[in-house]
């Protein structure tokens, strides 16, 4: 292991890395008997997986297997806690280069591709995970179908290295925020700043072809009927300019009924034909109509 690790064996076995690893694997596992037995010898355990870690002898141990039950009968196969503890701090000591590839294939992968909602596997590595008979785990970002429409994964992945100067460039002085999307907004909204929203579909407005929507659980991070209108609301007291998209929806119609709506035909995951709308503020809807007259000034 010590290569060794893209030669960043001292900095994933240093005494600080090891520690804060065995703090982020611990929580939610303080009931668990691999974190008691962990724990008992914590300080020797961390400096016996470091020096193993080390000397290039580090082994894991064998996977706990058991059964859970919903929605289908599905074996699980977790790491021991010292196991998991290795893990966290090979994830905490990548340097930026490997950050950076892992956003790249993983921003590829999720797209269209469900891997969020598969089984623990994909939800870690985002990778198909390997079923056994009677699992109902769904598919995952990694695709290898040759009988797509458009290019294939094959083509696209030999492709990708060419567009990564475009990603780059059009990523640079962009700042992600990992929280709830209201906060940010009241942050940010106001003066010439457009929020663009673009929150889970309504459950009534997916498409019951839709395979993998089961039981509405497409995202994470789902929103219910109640959700969306609170929503609607607190978009509606935003100043600036607010674009809202979606599926054709009443809901929305209603809350927004001073809004310009404007849509076009789209295709979803699977080539699936749907309508997509926009619900377009009047403040923005406004500085639209401003902008086109201005061109028409100019135009021949």
């Amino acid at each position: 292991m010590a290569k060794r690790y893209r030669n960043l064996i001292g900095k994933i076995t240093a005494p600080e890395t090891m520690r804060e690893a065995y703090r982020l694997t611990a929580r939610g596992k303080r009931l668990t008997a691999g974190y008691l037995d962990f724990k008992e010898f914590d300080a020797l355990n961390l400096a016996e997986l470091a020096g193993a870690m080390r000397d290039g002898c580090y082994a894991p141990g064998k996977p706990n297997e058991f059964y859970i039950h919903d929605p289908k009968r599905r074996l699980i196969s977790a790491l021991p806690f010292r196991d998991r503890v290795v893990q966290q701090a090979l994830d905490d000591a990548e340097d930026d280069v490997e950050r950076a590839r892992h956003l790249i294939v993983r921003s590829y992968m999720g797209f269209g591709s469900n891997a969020h909602s598969s089984s623990p596997t994909a939800d870690r590595t985002g990778f198909k995970s390997f079923t056994r008979p009677g699992d109902n785990y769904r598919s995952t970002g990694f695709r290898a179908n040759s009988n797509r429409s458009g290019t294939t994964p094959a083509h696209d992945w030999a492709n990708y290295p060419d567009v990564l100067p475009a990603i780059v460039e059009r990523l640079r002085g962009v700042i992600i925020e990992r929280r709830p999307a209201i906060e940010v907004m009241k942050q940010h909204a106001g003066g010439g700043t457009l929020c663009y929203v673009d929150p889970p579909y309504l459950p009534e407005t997916r498409s019951p072809a839709n395979k993998y929507d089961l039981k509405h659980r497409m995202y994470r991070h789902e929103l219910t009927v109640d959700d969306h209108r609170d929503l609607l609301e607190f978009l509606k007291t935003l100043e600036g300019y607010v674009v809202l998209s979606g599926y054709p929806s009443a809901l929305y119609d209603d809350a927004l009924a001073g809004w310009r709506r404007a849509s076009c035909e789209a295709l979803a995951d699977g080539a699936r034909a749907r309508t997509e709308v926009l619900w377009i503020n009047p403040a923005c809807a406004a500085a639209l109509d401003r902008e086109r007259e201005q061109k028409n000034l100019f135009d021949p």
